[in-house]
């Protein structure tokens, strides 16, 4: 029968199985689940009786024997406690409890009174009704005056009455509790039965779940058991491993079996493809001998061809610096003309200086595109990723191709925006892709035309992340792109049609360049255009994540000390050739700086230790030593160890933080005037005109470009030194400690890596800030070995005389002690640092819509104060002053000192209401100051003062119209605040 019952069993499906064994589970579950809803249904039945039957009832004979009670001790104590008993209130009372006592009595027989209780209910009423009347006749006693009568019913028949009542009502309850007693011994009985029942069948339920548990594993698990371990066996290269027959006849049974199938085709297959790899063995060993041969050959041809790229990479900066350093005169030097650095120009020679320019500077930008390709295509290019507000560098490309787009009659602009955001590009790539991007727009355009240029972030989903990207858009009305043409657009050195080369020019090389500048930041470039009307370049650059940007933070400048020595600031220039020199010199004269030009490294470093400029501007490759050299014997000396030196280079981005001690790198061929003068800025603030210029000294071995950096820088106000090679710029560095060094890496002699190192060894020169001015292209062992003390680099290939001058103002900025930007009186900053800041405002106001103010402090007769007090008393008065003002106004205005009773406050983000309010409270605050009277009046001091704030409407000389508006405050008795326009 077993058996039977197993082959059956055996012959069922896995499903069939599975099925039976829960469907035999749900039949206990259910015969389980109806004994207990059985045994609930009793139990819920008993709890019903006793609470509706039994409690209520007990509750309501409890109340009955209560209130029983209450009935006799009132009749008891108004008979024995009352003064003069009264039968009326008797009667009342026996009423009143009889009532109730009829009440719970009635609400007992409602409830339904047992017939087997029905005599001792009886009773009960029987003896109630016996008592009221003993005391219904004791109260006619007491009202008929019968006192004997009163007191025999009171002592005989009354106590018999009370406790037969009270024992019939006592009877009735313990025969309801003996009632409930029977009622729970018979639910009790069959809780019981239930439990035993329940526990049986708890019992069987887990035999049988062990059977079938049993049964399951037997006919599943273990088959399946067997198979994984003939699979293991299989796997681990048994392969005449075989499942032994199982008598399941079900899906496992059928995997089984196959998988023996598949253990034969597996043999079989194995056998057959050892018998494969053996020949194909012998095979390989024949083809590894020959291409051991070829590798020799491969090998041999690789040597080859990394010699030629050696020669080629030579060659090709053996180009860049052959031909961007005469470029770099050419450019430079008709600049100086233009300029009319020399005297004036007929228009026949203007003309041709113009024409000199426009193709040097196209020749140029020919030969950096070229070098930039086969940069790119080489590797060899790396990108900078800075964070920089990203509508200074479109106001900047813009304003560079302004000129262009004027001649054309072409209309320019951009989106502005509110502030504009914070991006993550290289600055300087970022800004070539533009350039040309808005040049081809121009170019392309027709005259009446418009280009424009807008911007936007977009954030897209990007699986769990989110992925954002800044979007440059340049939209054009010019002559657009055919559809069929838009697949050469981005093609090295190809014009879509060659007729357009000769109306526009060009050699094809933008576009490409700008695609792989692109690539390089892992963007993209899109094109829309429609023949004929015009073009759309849209530029796409991915951002990292949004940091809850903020605006853009002002420069942090630190205020010097009072004590130093106020002077115009002298500035070293050391370059490859007197053409560089000049051309610098010019620059830097042209902004108040004091220049002096070095020939070579040696010349350098005497003037630098004789000059003592305010910073050196030099060249790595300067005749006979080269920068690095100058720079380490510069920063060796105690005498130039602390003049700022910038290095100028032909590496194609700026490289900040060389550890040599230069304090910035500029770019050639022409860092530009204003580049300069900002980056000198930085390194110290601008001084009055009678001070003491800023000194830089220049060291390159090109006499040519030392010549026009000296003519330059000095055109721009700077004491310029120079020095043709490396020995002599750290010479100089040492004697006159410049206070910056602009030098040339690739010196004659002593190189300029070799100065730089010296420089920043020496303690007289390891301060002053060092520019790199180089044709050289910077190679990672070049960074290197420059370190972290390099201020910029200026490359030939991008260099113009704004690049370098605003560099160098820069330079002042960061280091205003050195650039005797700073009145030793008051220790205020003095007039040339408010020229730069009050012109960066104006920039940002232009630029951007900021607001600022600025107020123009006169002392009132300050001159009688002075005769009459000593001009000892008169400089106290402007320290006093000075202090004042500092200290109330806030941290982000700038306070200085003008003329001798004149000071300046610059409020950026005030209104003209807003500074109006700031000048009286400051007017006021000075007529109540402690100081010494005028003159014999007795007067105190006042000032007047003068209140601008910008924007206005047209152009305004704003210090003349501030002299107007206190010259009307004097004209009026002086100690007044009179605002600009009102």
């Amino acid at each position: 029968m077993a058996k039977s019952v197993g082959r059956i069993y055996g012959s069922l499906s896995i499903s069939w199985k599975m099925g039976s064994v829960f469907l035999l589970l749900l039949f206990m579950m259910g015969v389980g689940g109806s004994v207990g809803l059985y045994n609930a249904v009793r139990i819920s039945d008993v709890s019903e009786y006793l609470y509706n039957d039994y409690f209520r009832r007990v509750q309501t004979l409890s109340r009955a024997e209560h209130e029983y009670l209450l009935l006799r001790q009132d009749f008891i104590r108004h008979l024995v406690l009352a003064a003069e008993p009264s039968p009326s209130r008797l009667d009342g009372l026996i009423e009143s409890r009889r009532a109730s006592l009829d009440t719970l009595l009635a609400d007992y027989r409602i409830m339904g009174v047992p017939p087997a209780l029905g005599p001792a209910y009886e009773k009960v009423e029987e003896s109630l009704s016996r008592y009221i009347d003993v005391q219904r006749r004791a109260v006619e006693a007491l009202r008929s005056g019968d006192g004997g009568r009163l007191r025999a019913l009171l002592d005989r028949e009354e106590p018999g009455a009370f406790s037969a009542c009270l024992d019939a009502l006592g009877s009735l309850t313990e025969a309801e509790k003996r009632s409930a007693a029977q009622v729970y011994s018979g639910i009790s009985s069959s809780v019981a039965v239930t439990k035993t029942v329940t526990l049986g069948l708890s019992v069987a339920a887990i035999l049988i779940a062990a059977g079938l548990w049993y049964v399951l594993t037997r006919s599943i698990v273990h088959p399946i058991v067997t198979i994984g371990e003939a699979a293991r066996d299989i796997a681990s290269g048994d392969l005449k491993k075989r499942i032994p027959p199982l008598e399941s006849e079900d899906e496992i049974g059928a995997l089984a079996r196959r998988f023996n199938t598949m253990a034969e085709y597996l043999q079989d297959y194995y056998e057959r493809l050892e018998q494969k790899v053996e020949e194909r063995t012998e095979e390989l060993r024949r083809a590894n001998e020959e291409l051991f041969t070829r590798k020799h050959e491969i090998e041999m041809a690789n040597m080859e061809l990394e010699e030629a790229n050696r020669h080629k990479s030579q060659f090709l900066a053996n180009v860049s610096h052959e031909l961007r350093t005469p470029l770099n005169s050419i450019i430079g030097f008709s600049e100086l003309l233009q300029e009319r650095y020399f005297g004036e120009l007929n228009e026949k020679q203007a003309q041709y200086v113009g024409f000199i320019n426009s193709s040097g500077t196209h020749l140029l930008e020919l030969i950096n595109n070229i070098l930039d390709l086969s940069k790119i295509e080489a590797g060899r290019m790396d990108v900078t990723i800075d964070e920089f507000p990203l509508l200074e560098v479109i106001g900047e490309t813009v304003d560079s191709v302004k000129n262009m787009a004027q001649k054309k009659g072409v209309e320019l602009g951009y989106r502005q925006g509110d502030g504009g955001p914070v991006v993550a590009a290289d600055r300087a790539k970022l800004k070539q892709i533009l350039i040309n991007l808005l040049s081809n727009a121009v170019k392309f355009n027709r005259e009446g035309g418009s280009v424009y240029v807008d911007w936007h972030i977009r954030e897209d989903p990007k699986g769990d992340a989110t992925e954002r990207s800044l979007f440059i858009s340049v939209k054009d009305t010019g002559i657009g792109i055919k559809q069929e043409d838009r697949g050469r657009l981005f093609k090295e050195f190809e014009q879509i049609d060659p007729s357009s080369t000769r109306e526009y020019g060009g050699t094809g090389l933008g576009l490409s360049l700008t695609k792989k500048l692109v690539e390089l930041h892992h963007g993209e470039v899109m094109v829309e255009s429609e023949f004929g009307k015009g073009s759309t370049f849209t530029v796409r650059l991915p951002q990292p994540a949004a940091n809850g940007g903020g605006a853009e933070p002002a420069p942090a400048v630190e205020r010097p000390g009072a004590e130093t020595e106020t002077r115009r600031p002298l500035i070293l220039v050391a370059s490859e050739s007197d053409e560089i020199n000049r051309m610098l010199d010019a620059y830097l004269e042209s902004e108040s700086y004091r220049v002096a030009t070095a020939s070579d490294g040696e010349d350098l470093l005497v003037k630098a230790r004789s000059e003592r400029p305010f910073a050196i501007v030099m060249s790595v490759n300067i005749p006979k030593k080269d920068g690095w050299d100058v720079m380490k014997e510069l920063k060796s000396d105690p005498l130039t160890c602390e003049i700022p030196v910038l290095i100028i280079t032909v590496s194609d981005r700026k490289e900040l933080g060389f550890a040599l001690g230069a304090v910035d790198c500029l770019v050639k061929p022409s860092p530009g005037r204003d580049g300069l003068v900002d980056l000198l800025s930085r390194v110290g603030t601008a001084w009055q005109p009678r001070h003491k210029r800023t000194t830089i000294l220049i060291v390159n071995s090109d006499g040519k470009v030392l010549d026009f950096l000296d003519q330059m820088l000095r055109g721009e106000g700077f004491s310029v030194i120079t020095a043709r090679r490396g020995e002599e710029a750290l010479a100089l560095a040492q004697e006159r400690t410049p206070d910056i060094i602009i030098i040339d890496l690739m010196l004659a002699g002593l190189s300029g890596f070799d100065v730089i190192d010296a420089l920043k060894e020496h303690p007289m020169t390891r301060e002053i800030p060092v520019m790199i001015f180089t044709a050289k292209d910077i190679t990672e062992a070049d960074k290197e070995k420059l370190g972290g003390d390099i201020q910029n680099i200026l490359h030939k290939s991008k260099f113009k005389k704004e690049d370098l001058l605003s560099e160098i103002h820069l330079l002042e900025m960061a280091y205003p002690e050195k650039a005797n930007m700073v009145d030793p009186l008051t220790g205020l900053f003095n007039r040339r640092y408010f020229n730069i800041v009050l012109s960066r405002e104006l920039s940002r106001c232009t630029r951007y819509g900021h607001i600022f103010s600025v107020l123009l402090v006169d002392i009132d007769r300050f001159d009688e104060f002075n005769v009459s007090n000593s001009y000892l008393s008169g400089n106290e008065l402007i320290k006093k002053l000075a202090r004042k003002l500092k200290g109330n106004v806030r941290k982000a205005d700038t306070v200085v000192r003008l003329e001798d009773d004149e000071l300046a406050v610059l409020m950026p983000g005030i209104t003209a209401d807003e500074a109006l309010k700031a000048a009286e409270k400051l007017r006021i605050m000075v007529e109540r100051m402690s100081v010494p009277a005028v003159s014999g009046d007795g007067k105190g001091v006042t000032v007047t003062i003068g209140v601008i704030g910008l924007p206005v409407d047209g152009e305004v000389d704003i210090m003349e119209e501030l002299r107007r508006c206190v010259r009307r405050g004097l004209d009026r008795g002086g100690n007044r605040t009179v605002v600009f326009g009102r």
